[in-house]
Parts: C-alpha cells; structure tokens; sequence
C-alpha cells in the first residue's frame, strides 16, 4: 500500500510544480502583453523585475475614449468634445511608458533602449501596417478624391511623421470636406516621436529625486500647453497647432509625472486609504465627470479648448488614473467589467481602422438623403472597425508579440506550405490582389482633391486681384454686448451698389466661388476661409465693417463646417445697422446641420426683412450637383456663376441693383 501511494504523491507535487509553473508563466504573459510594457529583463546576474499589477480599469477607460473619438467622428455634434479621447489616449501612455521604463531603470540592468524601441515597433507596426495597406488597396475602388496626396500620407504613416507633413500640406483636421483618409496617423506619430525622445531624456530626469522628476515632467507639460494657447489664433483653422507635437504633448507629460510618483509595479497606483470610500468615490467620479464634461461642451473651434480646456481635460484624466488602483471606487469596478476590458484591448486597432472606413463609407452613402442613412453608416462604421481590429489582433498583432518579427514570418511561412492547394492559391491570390490594387491606388493618386483646387483657384484669382483680406485675426463680441451704434445714418438710400459697395465673409465654399464674385462685382473685398465656423466668419464681417465703414452691402456664408451661431448672427446684423443691406448665402452641405443652418438663417432673415435677404444657393445648385466638387460642396466655375446669381437675386429683393 505504502508503495502504491508513492507515485500519488509524486504525481500531486507535479502537479503543484506544474500549476505553480503555469501560473508564473501567465503573470509574465500578463506583463508582456500590457500595453506599454517592455520585455522581461535577461537572466543571470541581473536581480529579478518587479511585477506589474495589471489593472483592468485602464483597459475600460481606454475603450472610453475610442468610443468618444469615433462618435466625434460620426458626427460631430453628437459629441462635439471626442475628439478629446485622443488626450485620454495620450495620459494612458504616457504613463504607462514612463512606468516601464522607471521600472527598467530600477532593476539592475537599468533601460536598454534596443529592447524597448524594439517592444514598440512589434507592438505598433503590425496593425498600423496591415491597415495602412488594406486602406489603400480600398482606395483604388474610391472616387479620385478620397486618394488625394495619397504619397504624402503613406509617407508619413511609414515614418511617424505625419502630424508635421500634415502641418507642411495645411491639411484641415476639422475642415468638412473630402476626408484625409490617413489624417487620423497625426496622433500616433505624436506618441512615436515620444517613444523615441523620451527615454533619452530619461538618462537624465532620472537623477532627480522623485518629486523632482515629476515637477519637471509637469514643467514640460505646462510649457507645451502654454505653447498651445499662445501659438492659437481664434478665428483660424486650429489644425496646426492641434498637430504640433510640441504644443500637444502635455498629456504624455502629465501620464509620465503620475508614473514618477506612482509607477504601474511593485505596489502600483495608491490605494487613497486616507480618503477613506466615499473620499475615493469623490475624486474617482468628480475627475472623470469633468472629462466628459470636456467631451459633451469643448467643441473644436472654441478658443477655452486650446487656451486650457485641453489641459483640464488631461489633468482631470491623470487625476482620475490615479484612482483606478482603488477596488472601493464605484468608477473602477465599472471600467473594469469585461466588454469594456475587451473593447479597451482593441480600442488601437478600433482607433487605427474608425477613421478611414468612416471615410469611405460616408462616401458610398453621400448623396443619400434619407432618415436610415445616418444609423446605417454608423452601424457599418462600427461594424467593419471592430472586425478588422479585432481579425488584427488575433492574426497578426499577437503572433508578432509572442514570436518577434522574423518567428512570426517564419511560422506563417510554415503554415502556408502545410495547406491544401486551394486554400495556399487564395491567400496568396489575395496577397497579389491587395499589392496590385495598392500600386494603382498610389500611382493614380492626384495631389490635391477637386474641392482643394476649386478653392485654391478661387482664393489665387482674388489675391491676384487684390479684392481679398486673407489672414484677418478676428474675434468675436463679448457675450451678451449691447448693440453697437449703426456706422451709417439711417436715412442712407441704398438703390444702385457697384462691387466697390460690397463686403463678403465666409468659409471655403465662398472662398471656391471668390473668382465669380470678383469678376461679376469688381472691387468687392473678400475675406474667406477654409474650415471657418460661423462664431468666427461672423467676427471676420464685423471686423470687415470696421475698417471699410464706407461699404453698404455685406455677404455672408456660414454654417457649411458645423451649427449656426444664431446670437453672434444677430448681433452683426444689429452691427451693421438698418442703413446696410445684409445677403446670407444658405447651406448645401449634405450634413446632419444642413436643415438646422437654412432654418436659422431664414428665421433671423424674417426678423429683418427691409434689410437682410436669404441667397437660395441650396435651391440653386441641389439639381446641379455634377457641377460641385466629389465632395458635393465646394462650386466649380459654373456652380460659382449660380452662387453668384443667386447672391444678385437676394440682393434685388430688397430692392438693390449691383451695377459693373
């Protein structure tokens, strides 16, 4: 009997050594694969790494975020501040980065910068790339627009740098348009510039104690947000100064102070034991309420979002990561339920895939005009976006994890020598399919879009011609400012007005028909601008009126890139007095705000019917869109002679002639 029991308990030690053995290998697993984790160190002399908690919570937040971005992206006005996910996006990294790279530091071996750089690219290339390549070969199927500075774009996905080449083209982030298809890559080329920067800077931050590494990483963070506000000028296109890694790296900053004081190993985030429960569930809830409260009110073109919005909205969001350690935080135990763990896990690839299949879709689905449209397009945006992350992941990114570049190809390579014929023909059929498509996207790609040219004729034709005020730095009236005093006498007749009468402000849809207006009305000045919202062309006609007090007929457009500022409208038309006559071009745009904008602007029209007269462009162009730009917006020439037209014929009904 003793003998017989013998082997049991040989076999049951086993099987302790074993799930012993196991459970090890998993913990180092769950270190590896944490987003921002570098590889375990080398054996031998080198004392053992400090674990890393892996909290779920971070995961949850992530998914947070790429739903915030990807909503903002559907439709702006759905959530006007998502866009700000891209900021949560850049504390989670810089945390966890600056984490893993402290933890390095106090290990033995200290940072080995080929190891972490190495970690990077397996982690961030391959679904970058898959992407990248499937997109483009997708293009070849796309109007020519959606290829536009095809180049450049790949270009910059391959080299990190597109925010700056973005910068160099003028590219509009916020412009609404023909979509950059790869504009999105501005965020992720911000974070690998960090990746190669930072741990450089590291050597010597470091030597400081704690809280002076962490004063000097906040130090950074204030200076590139300062740069930010000073470097924004309300009223223009903020996509340059949104793109700037240096005015857009305080939330990578504010991530690595937290990770100075608090890094994800050993005892990892702090437990708020003082605060006690409800304490924790102030700070927890209080820091992330303001962060939506950012996504719901800090839209794209408010001045408080780059002079400081930004900056809470990080600051709210590190303070908020801060609390996600702590199991008694009701914000915790949410974030870390396991959909949003698992959409968090492949929020990157979500992230990565959203934007151009939104463009492509909301191409296809364009010219519908129908209420199933909307929900449709989003269905297939989410759709098609979680699939392909989700196939990425599981077939590509992890593979090259576990196995590095050259294990992955080399196993890949194995399998397909191992399947049957048909199965190896069409994986190899389609790899030859996407190489081919990707060849034409690129060789017939245009540099510019239509709707960039017709803008770029029309804006060269009036700089040539000396009728335009490019470049006015405008800003809009106090709220809530009484009534100016009219410029003009009340009695000023107004029957016979030549293009020396006349002021424009608007956006680029004017600005494509700037040539029609200055050939038809010589003298008039135009200001105009590409991604203008209405709060800051309103300002540009204000500011217009002031300095040419003499002009008694102002035309505007506004509402084309987002809702209409009906308070800011008003308060110009009272600016420019009952002695003036005021022609408000109306919306053909084919977005969610179209209606909203024509009903505004025929409502404030009604309320000043002997002065302010509504140009029915919608009416005019809706049966003549073939001669729009792809982006069924922008006029060419002879959609510039009805907008023209329809400007003269708003203009006689209040009783005005426009003379040569």
């Amino acid at each position: 009997m003793a003998a017989s029991r013998r082997p049991r308990v040989a076999s049951a030690g086993c099987r302790r050594a074993r799930l012993s053995l196991r459970r090890s290998t998993m913990t180092q697993m769950t270190v590896q694969t944490e987003p921002g984790a570098t590889p375990e160190a080398s054996q031998g002399a080198a004392a053992p790494r400090a674990p890393r908690r892996h909290v779920g919570a971070l995961d949850g937040l992530r998914a947070i975020a790429v739903a915030a971005v990807v909503a903002y992206h559907l439709d702006p006005t759905w959530l006007p501040g998502g866009y700000l996910g891209v900021d949560v996006f850049f504390v989670l990294s810089g945390y966890l980065i600056t984490s893993g790279l402290v933890r390095d530091h106090d290990d033995r071996d200290g940072i080995r910068l080929g190891r972490f750089w190495l970690r990077r690219l397996r982690r961030l290339v391959p679904a970058l790339w898959t992407m990248t390549l499937v997109i483009t070969a997708a293009l070849s199927l796309m109007p020519s627009d959606l290829r536009a500075g095809l180049g450049r774009q790949l270009l910059g996905a391959f080299t990190w740098t597109s925010n700056w080449l973005s910068i160099m083209a003028d590219d509009s982030y916020f412009a609404e348009g023909t979509p950059i298809v790869f504009v999105h890559l501005w965020s992720l080329a911000i974070e690998e510039q960090f990746y190669l920067v930072w741990p450089l800077l590291l050597f010597v931050v470091l030597r400081l104690p704690r809280a002076g590494r962490a004063v000097t990483a906040v130090a950074l963070a204030l200076a590139s947000a300062g740069a930010m506000g000073l470097l924004y000028v309300p009223g223009a296109d903020p996509s340059a100064v949104y793109f700037g890694t240096f005015t857009h790296v305080f939330g990578l900053m504010l991530g690595a102070a937290l990770a100075f004081l608090a890094p994800l190993y050993g005892r990892g985030l702090p437990r708020w034991s003082r605060l006690g429960p409800v304490g924790v569930n102030v700070v927890a809830i209080g820091a992330l309420a303001l962060v939506g409260v950012g996504f719901a009110l800090l839209g794209d073109q408010l001045t408080v979002t780059y002079r400081g919005g930004m900056l809470l909205v990080a600051v709210m969001t590190t303070v908020g990561i801060a609390t996600l350690g702590d199991r008694r935080s009701l914000i915790t135990r949410l974030l870390s339920t396991r959909p949003l763990r698992w959409l968090g896990r492949l929020s990157y690839g979500i992230y990565l895939w959203h934007w151009p299949v939104t463009a492509i879709v909301a191409t296809r689905l364009g010219g519908v005009d129908e209420p199933w449209a909307m929900p449709l397009e989003a269905a297939l945006v989410v759709v098609i976006s979680l699939g392909a992350a989700a196939a990425s992941s599981r077939w590509i990114e992890r593979p090259i994890m576990r196995l590095g570049f050259l294990g992955a190809a080399r196993a890949f390579s194995r399998q397909l020598l191992t399947r049957r014929f048909p199965m190896r023909a069409t994986q190899l059929a389609v790899g030859g399919m996407v190489s081919v498509l990707c060849l034409i996207s690129v060789l017939s790609a245009p540099e510019h879009s239509t709707a960039e040219s017709y803008v770029a004729a029309g804006s060269a034709y009036t700089v040539a011609a000396g009728t335009t005020t490019p470049g006015l730095t405008v800003g809009a009236p106090p709220s809530g400012a009484p009534a100016p005093q009219p410029l003009l006498p009340d009695d000023t007749e107004i029957s016979r007005v030549s293009g020396a009468d006349m002021l424009a402000a608007g956006d680029s849809v004017m600005q494509a028909s700037a040539a029609r207006l200055a050939q038809s009305h010589p003298g008039i000045l135009i200001d105009a601008q590409v991604a203008r919202q209405s709060t800051a062309t309103f300002a540009a006609a204000r500011q217009l009126l002031a300095e040419h007090p003499e002009r008694r007929v102002l035309v505007l457009h506004a509402g084309t890139n987002g809702t209409m500022d009906t308070p800011a409208l008003e308060n110009l038309i009272a600016y420019a007095g009952p002695s003036r006559r005021v022609v408000i071009v109306d919306v053909f745009a084919e977005r969610r705000w179209e209606q909203a904008d024509n009903e505004a602007i025929a409502a404030v029209a009604a309320e000043h019917p002997d002065t302010v007269a509504v140009a029915q462009w919608h009416a005019a162009i809706q049966d003549h869109i073939d001669e729009l730009a792809q982006d069924r917006i922008h006029p060419g020439d002879a959609a510039a002679a009805r907008y023209v037209q329809a400007v003269d014929e708003a203009l006689a009904g209040l009783g005005v002639t426009v003379v040569g």
